[in-house]
């Protein structure tokens, strides 16, 4: 099974495609309205239904408000700490008491096609489970590099609520396999199905239909042209999917108060729509993944605008609101390779220099967990407009926030190759998966670290209080473990 690129190869679609230019566009409102329903999305409402598969492979400008304005709000809970530094001791939230805002972290590089499918189908079912909760929720990615040709829509650290359906490179992202694993190469289901998911995402699908009847024989020459019966490239792959324009409004946040009724309930089917469409991340993001900056960057004030930042001018406002918990989850089937820019990603060793780099220590280009973690939690803190600075200490900030932090982390079995250094880039050098059977994936063990210095994390571990403990869930069929992430916020 070809798992993933190897190094050689990775290199040389690179250098070769950075020729490309690809056109990235985004669609935000706060108008939910136009919502299609889930039927026409190519995805079966199975609520918490199993799903089997397998896949492989960064300043402070806000303007703050007036921390009295509040005074006349109902009363904090009297666990509920005074975080603003200027409120009343008695000065209450301005949101209800299950105020959630969910953030969700997603892999988009070549390796996540099947994964992503579960993705969908597991976010119906969160849907529903969610539905009392008063919630924000947006998505970032993990792709992290502003100059990569091969992504259309992604930019590091913002919200993404436009679909991004063209696949990847990899096989598995054009055919199915049997069940010895190999590919099904006149089977191009995986596509016919982000076609479908696509055109179900536009503001009018009716005048998209053509689309989900596509001439598969033009179609298996545009996905290899060196395919029996091409005599050269098919037609361009955009061509087979919606104009970019073409996809309905939906805001970069998802707010519970714009789907409920005038009775306060929650339109679910509504939602789902949404939720499928702004989770159809793609497949064409970079291969080193920086889930765990890209979180600390999404929540950052540069991107905020803190409370009442403009969404004009900060691309992520209107998320992060001051009493809610916030909530960040991380969907990846590799490690995290957050770096502070000096990693090599042309070398022979390609995403394995992040292996290398976490084997230097100190002297490596990965970032350090603590780091990132008492990041983040500064970052939301500021955003939120609370009374600290950046020399607020960690203990501090752990105390502001309490039990009002969350964070759960979908990802490869824990496996450490301690072994690897620089001198392996100067032959053939790979990093074995630590799971390959309904699924392969690499050990995602810095997000494990990230997310066990939480005091509220999913999951946890098995047999011992170490992290290296917490279970690989990508690995197997994950479909459930939306229902535990919900419950875990719902509670």
């Amino acid at each position: 099974m070809f798992a993933r690129f190897q190094p050689s190869f990775y290199r040389f679609s690179i250098l070769f495609l950075s020729f490309l230019l690809v056109t990235s566009m985004a669609c935000r409102d706060d108008d939910p309205a136009g919502n299609q329903n889930i039927e026409d999305t190519g995805i079966e409402d199975t609520g918490p239904a199993d799903a089997d598969g397998d896949a492989d492979g960064d300043a402070d400008t806000g303007a703050d408000v007036d921390a009295d304005s509040d005074a006349d709000e109902p009363d904090a809970d009297p666990d509920e700490p005074d975080t603003s530094g200027d409120h009343d001791a008695d000065a209450g939230p301005t949101e209800p008491a299950h105020a959630v805002d969910i953030l969700w972290t997603l892999d988009n590089s070549a390796s996540m096609c099947d994964a992503q499918a579960t993705i969908r189908q597991g976010i119906l079912s969160f849907a529903e489970n969610i539905a009392d909760v008063d919630f924000h929720i947006a998505v970032t990615t993990t792709h992290m590099d502003e100059d990569f040709p091969l992504e259309p829509v992604a930019s590091p650290g913002h919200f993404q609520s436009t679909p991004q359906p063209l696949p990847g490179f990899p096989w598995e992202c054009h055919h199915p396999t049997d069940d010895d694993g190999e590919f099904l190469i006149d089977d191009f289901t995986p596509v016919l199905d982000a076609i479908e998911l696509a055109v179900g995402c536009t503001e009018d699908p009716t005048q998209w239909q053509d689309l989900l009847t596509p001439d598969e024989a033009d179609l298996r020459c545009t996905l290899n042209s060196m395919a029996d019966g091409c005599s050269g490239s098919g037609p361009e792959l955009e061509t087979y999917f919606p104009d970019p324009d073409a996809y309905r409004t939906i805001p970069s946040v998802l707010r519970a108060q714009d789907y409920a009724g005038a009775d306060g309930v929650v339109d679910v089917e509504a939602l789902k729509d949404d939720l499928v469409c702004i989770t159809h991340v793609g497949s064409r993001g970079h291969g080193f993944e920086q889930g765990l900056a890209a979180a600390v960057k999404a929540l950052s004030p540069e991107m905020t605008g803190k409370l009442d930042g403009d969404p004009e001018a900060y691309p992520n406002a209107g998320f992060l609101r001051e009493n809610a918990t916030t909530a960040v989850i991380f969907v990846s089937d590799e490690n995290d390779c957050s770096h502070d820019g000096t990693l090599d990603t042309l070398s022979n060793c390609a995403v394995h220099q992040c292996t290398i780099q976490e084997n230097l220590g100190e002297d490596g280009a990965l970032l350090a967990i603590d780091d990132l973690r008492e990041e983040f939690m500064r970052n939301v803190a500021l955003s939120k407009e609370w009374d600290v600075d950046e020399d607020t200490p960690l203990s501090e900030l752990e105390t502001l926030f309490g039990d009002n932090l969350i964070a759960a982390s979908i990802h490869g079995a824990f496996q450490l190759d301690t072994d690897a250094s620089p001198a392996d880039c100067e032959q053939d050098f790979t990093i074995e998966p630590s799971c390959d059977d309904t699924r392969v994936a690499w050990s995602g063990h810095r997000y494990s670290e990230f997310i066990s210095g939480f005091p509220t994390f999913y999951p946890t571990p098995e047999g011992s209080d170490d992290y290296s403990d917490i279970p690989g869930l990508i690995c197997d069929d994950f479909t459930s473990s939306f229902d535990d992430i919900a419950a875990l916020l719902v509670q």
